[in-house]
């Protein structure tokens, strides 16, 4: 994790900002000095607005810019953008930067044109907006990202079906003759007064030394950008649901033939070269407006499984591709060639330097709904140098599905620690030999085969395996019970829990008896609660001397309301075993107030949000040092 609280030329910054996402640090640090777009005064800055409407430097968007559309400016800086649509368009327009000076100037200069547009201080990595947008604006920012392709990914997820993305990004071709020649003046000894000179006379066009200033130090001085083509973004802009509607690269016109505009993109080089010969700036940049498909999917049938005849299913591998989530909008699932969902592959032998946690779940942990960077494993990565978490979770699964995939793929990897994340109603599916789920071809209601443990004699015994395919019929054959509630009462309170005012209800109640939705962890001696605490005990024995993390998950009426916390005094008396800790998350969570909502995907979905997956990240890390975890084996102090 980096931290960092840095001075700057406009005051001490009033908060450190961990960044913990693929936004990057140094670009961050760099944009507190003086951010993009900067002007000396917020007089000028309005003043430069009202004199310059956004629908005449960017054409495609006139027709999108209306009265009653929902604007979203990802990376808005200064606020150039956002402010000239809210002022000139009269939309309602959301700006949000990682930069809290750049985001006050932004607000200042909205005050100072009596507009509304609503600015915030957010990572795009981690922001959650309340709705979906109809068009979603980034000019110049995802290419200063540490990974623009999962950026981009990202931002299509704000785009409502329908809606339109319009993105601007260095160009490979075009933006290389311009970095060429000034990296060819500081090679040759020459100054920063000297490069800034010779800047001034390519963009004569500035006259506010402030803002002059700004752009000559994002152009020449930046400390880290990437440059991109069309060709290259195509199967992003495809695979995450989008249909390109035009380009820069062919000056708008329409698109009869993707290698036509190829073509006219790999002459970007010479033009870039032209220009500068004739004196002339040129940034090498260019713009495309893609549109979001229409969803025609809605149930979650895991089309990215196949059969597996031990643990009943797994992911299919080297899968990529973008799925509707509930509420909508998309995310990004995909799979290495050993099918474990990741964006990478892992070597058997761990990485010289590395500490390496094996991480066991069901689809809290494995990050149903949420992309693969956002999910707590990544996060979890992108905070702890030197750590590399291997998340074998699998959607839907029993602890008992979940230990047989340690022994047969976890185990294959060199590794220092086993985290492992039972969700509270696993305490169930350890009981059955089959699970209601949906056929990715029929989209009908089946029940998917498991295999399943009984405790004979103290001792574990593998039962249903090999699993059956499917149980076709959605009646339960002899023998086979679904932990799926189905009956007349559990219908009913699924339909009291959608009457106005229960959720007052619920609190006044609870607050004098607390709710407890899985009375097997009542008793110590219940059949359920013995079996998972075999099942537990044969993941220590399974990891050898490695210490072994057991984090309990639980969905958003424990944060929501008094519930019962029986199961925690089940979980945690398994520390008694050497080497063995336990995590409580919820009093983490409650210490976020009405924030910890957040951390779910609630009223859509029950799972965590991209959101809760960092909270969960922050709070690992934490208590993994605590623990003593990491510095046992990463050097950590």
């Amino acid at each position: 994790m980096v931290s960092q609280t840095k001075s700057t030329h406009f005051g001490e910054h009033r908060s450190a900002v961990s960044i913990v996402t693929f936004a990057n640090a140094d670009v961050l640090a760099f944009y507190r000095t003086l951010p993009f777009n900067y002007r000396e005064s917020v007089a000028g800055s309005a003043e430069a607005i009202k004199t310059h409407d956004p629908r005449a430097a960017y054409p495609p968007l006139a027709a999108l810019l209306r009265d009653n559309a929902r604007i979203l400016d990802v990376g808005c800086g200064a606020g150039w953008f956002a402010n000239s649509v809210s002022y000139h368009c009269g939309c309602s327009v959301v700006g949000i930067d990682f930069n809290q000076i750049a985001v006050e100037r932004a607000q200042e200069v909205a005050g100072a044109l009596s507009v509304s547009t609503e600015f915030q201080t957010a990572d795009l990595f981690t922001y959650e907006p309340a709705e979906l947008f109809d068009v979603v604006v980034s000019l110049g920012v995802l290419h200063h990202t540490n990974d623009c392709i999962a950026a981009v990914r990202r931002v299509c997820e704000f785009v409502k079906p329908g809606g339109h993305l319009f993105i601007g990004l260095y160009h490979k071709f075009g933006r290389e003759p311009f970095l060429d020649y000034f990296r060819k003046m500081r090679n040759n000894g020459a100054t920063e007064e000297a490069m800034l000179s010779r800047y001034k006379e390519l963009h004569s066009g500035l006259q506010d030394e402030t803002l002059l200033h700004s752009w000559f130090r994002d152009q020449v001085l930046h400390p880290h950008e990437t440059q991109h083509t069309l060709e290259e973004m195509m199967p992003v802009i495809t695979g995450t649901g989008m249909t390109l509607v035009s380009t820069s690269l062919n000056r708008f016109a329409p698109i009869h033939s993707l290698e036509e505009v190829y073509a006219e993109e790999r002459k970007q080089y010479d033009v870039a070269v032209q220009r500068l010969k004739k004196n002339q700036y040129f940034t090498g940049f260019f713009v495309f407006l893609a549109r979001k498909n229409e969803l025609t999917r809605s149930l979650d049938t895991k089309q990215y499984v196949e059969y597996d005849p031990l643990v009943g299913y797994r992911y299919i591998p080297n899968f990529d591709m973008m799925l509707p989530r509930p509420g909508g909008g998309a995310y990004h699932i995909q799979t290495n060639s050993k099918g474990i969902r990741t964006s990478r592959e892992y070597a058997f032998k761990r990485p010289s330097g590395v500490t390496r946690a094996i991480l066991c779940g069901d689809s809290m942990a494995a990050g149903q709904f949420v992309s693969n960077e956002q999910r707590l494993s990544e996060q979890l990565e992108r905070r702890i140098p030197g750590l590399e978490v291997v998340n074998l979770s699998l959607e839907g699964s029993g602890t008992d599905q979940q230990l047989l995939l340690y022994e047969q793929v976890g185990l294959q990897y060199e590794h220092d620690f086993l985290i492992v994340m039972p969700f509270l109603s696993n305490i169930r599916r350890n009981m059955v030999i089959a699970r209601e789920a949906f056929d990715a071809k029929t989209g009908m209601r089946v029940l998917r085969g498991k295999p399943r443990f009984e405790l004979v004699n103290g001792q574990l015994e593998l039962r249903n395996v090999p699993v059956p395919k499917e149980y076709l019929n959605s009646e339960p054959e002899h023998g086979v019970t679904t932990d799926t509630p189905n009956s007349f009462v559990s219908h009913l309170k699924t339909r009291l829990s959608a009457f106005p005012g229960i959720s007052y209800l619920k609190k006044l109640v609870y607050f004098f008896i607390p709710w407890e939705p899985f009375p097997e962890f009542r008793n110590p001696a219940s059949k359920e609660w013995q079996l998972m605490e075999a099942i537990i005990h044969r993941f220590r024995q399974s990891a050898g001397d490695r210490p072994i993390v057991i984090v309990p998950m639980f969905y958003d009426n424990y944060v929501r309301y008094r519930m019962s916390r029986n199961y925690w005094k089940r979980f945690r008396s398994l520390e008694v075993v050497p080497r063995t800790f336990v995590i409580d998350l919820l009093p983490h969570l409650r210490q976020l107030g009405a924030a910890a909502l957040r951390c779910f995907q609630s009223p859509h979905d029950m799972h965590l949000s991209a959101y809760g997956h960092l909270m969960v990240a922050e709070v690992l890390e934490k208590e993994f040092l605590h623990l003593g975890i990491l510095s046992r084996h990463s050097g950590q102090e």
